[in-house]
C-alpha cells in the first residue's frame, strides 16, 4: 500500500470556500462507507456520483473534501497489483452511443432476471451453440434452416399444418411401433414399385376395390 503522507493537494478550488481536490488511499470500503487516509488525516468519504469505479481497499483515489467536512471520492486513479474493476450504480444505468463494440479474450456473461432484444438485424457467429432452460416460444413470420444434420429427441411432438409439403431426393425411412394415418379426402400414392409385407394379415375394406 502507498505511503498516505507521500499523497499532496492536487488542486484547491477558491471558488468554493474550503474546497480541496486530493489523492488519498483507501484503507477500507464497503456498505458502512469509505475510508481514506492521507497527509492530512483519516477520513469518511462516500462515492460521487460521477465515480463509476467502485473503490477498493488499497486503491488511490482522487478525494474531494470542502468546508462543511464532506469528502467524496471523484475517481479511482490507480489500483496497485490489480487491474480489475467494478462499475456499481444504485439505481439504473442507460448507455446511448452510435456504436458500442464489446471485445474480450475471456468469458462475457449476462445474469439478469429478465433480458429484452429489439433490433432490425440480428447475427450470431458461434462454432458450437447451447440454448438451455424450462420452455422457449418461438414466432417469426418466416422461418429457413439450412443444415448438413438435424436431430430432435422428445418423448412427445405435435405439428399442426394447413399445408406440407416435403421434397426427398434419396431414403425415408420411418421406424415406428404403430402408425396411424387418418385422411379425410383423397388419399393417393405413386411409386415405380410398391411392396406391402405384413407378417398376419393384410386387408382391405371398402365399398368399392378396383384392382388394375
Amino acid at each position: 500500500m502507498s505511503d498516505p503522507m507521500k499523497h499532496a493537494t492536487i488542486a484547491r478550488l477558491t471558488g468554493n470556500a474550503g474546497m480541496t481536490i486530493e489523492s488519498a488511499t483507501v484503507r477500507s470500503a464497503g456498505s458502512a462507507g469509505i475510508t481514506v487516509q492521507n497527509a492530512v488525516g483519516v477520513f469518511q468519504a462516500s462515492r460521487a456520483f460521477s465515480c463509476l469505479v467502485e473503490p477498493r481497499e488499497g486503491d488511490i483515489i482522487m478525494l474531494a473534501r470542502d468546508g462543511k467536512k464532506r469528502c467524496h471520492v471523484l475517481a479511482v486513479l490507480d489500483r496497485p497489483g490489480a487491474q480489475d474493476a467494478a462499475i456499481h450504480v444504485q439505481g439504473k444505468l442507460d448507455v446511448h452511443a452510435k456504436g458500442i463494440a464489446f471485445t474480450t479474450p475471456g468469458e462475457a456473461s449476462t445474469t439478469a432476471a429478465r433480458i429484452s432484444i429489439n433490433t432490425v438485424e440480428a447475427n450470431m457467429n458461434a462454432v458450437s451453440a447451447k440454448l438451455g432452460g424450462q420452455s422457449a416460444e418461438l414466432s417469426f413470420r418466416n422461418i429457413r434452416s439450412i443444415s448438413d444434420r438435424i436431430e430432435t429427441i422428445a418423448n412427445h411432438c405435435t405439428q399442426r399444418f394447413q399445408v406440407s409439403i416435403r421434397w426427398i431426393t434419396e431414403l425415408e425411412d420411418v421406424t415406428a411401433g404403430q402408425l396411424v394415418q387418418k385422411v379425410k379426402g383423397l388419399f393417393a400414392s405413386r411409386s415405380r414399385q410398391a411392396l406391402i409385407t405384413a407378417e398376419d394379415d393384410v386387408k382391405v375394406d371398402a365399398k368399392r376395390i378396383h384392382m388394375g
